[in-house]
């Protein structure tokens, strides 16, 4: 997973204001929460 990966999640989620994304490619995981506009990513 990349951040160009990431990035295109977020637009996506502009539409949709989903409180959290999560992306996984069964190897590598990113957990992120929206809060106040802002992501904070979580620690796996």
């Amino acid at each position: 997973l990349t951040e160009s990966v990431f990035e295109q999640a977020a637009r996506y989620n502009t539409i949709i204001s989903a409180p959290q994304i999560i992306l996984s490619n069964g190897m590598q995981h990113i957990y992120a929460r929206l809060e106040q506009g802002q992501y904070f990513f979580e620690k796996q």
